[in-house]
């Protein structure tokens, strides 16, 4: 049930950022969080961690490094984890992040070993958007 409860959690704060309800993803975010430690669910830690950033973007007049620790955090954790997926997700996050701010370099050089690492699944919707952003960085 753990498990689970993290797997629809995740499904619902997903939700709330595709309807700009990002108070409410973020107090989701707070809790699956949470529940993640309580339970000793540690694998779906990263991908909490990236949504929290994604959340951080959407406030007025953000704070670069407030936006940026949650990535980074996630990405640290997802390469501890091995988790190439949460990995991927958070790169391509924080490789907009940057993209955006005029850190187009460092973006791609973040994001392209990432995506390189792939020898398959280049149709799924992960891959195809961190390709785009790779192609728009260039």
């Amino acid at each position: 049930p753990g498990m689970q409860t993290l797997i629809y959690l995740g499904a619902v704060i997903d939700a709330l950022i595709r309807e700009c309800r990002y108070d409410a993803a973020r107090q989701k975010i707070d809790l699956a969080l949470t529940t993640s430690v309580k339970l000793g669910c540690k694998s779906r830690l990263p991908e909490f961690l990236r949504l929290k950033g994604v959340c951080a973007l959407s406030e007025n007049g953000p704070n670069i490094e407030e936006i940026e620790a949650p990535f980074l955090e996630s990405l640290e954790l997802a390469r501890s984890q091995k988790n190439r997926l949460w990995e991927l997700r958070t790169a391509v996050s924080l490789a907009h992040l940057w993209g955006n701010g005029k850190e187009r370099q460092k973006a791609y050089d973040l994001l392209f070993p990432i995506y390189n690492w792939y020898t398959e699944g280049f149709s799924t919707v992960d891959l195809k958007e961190a390709q785009i952003l790779l192609q728009q960085l260039q």
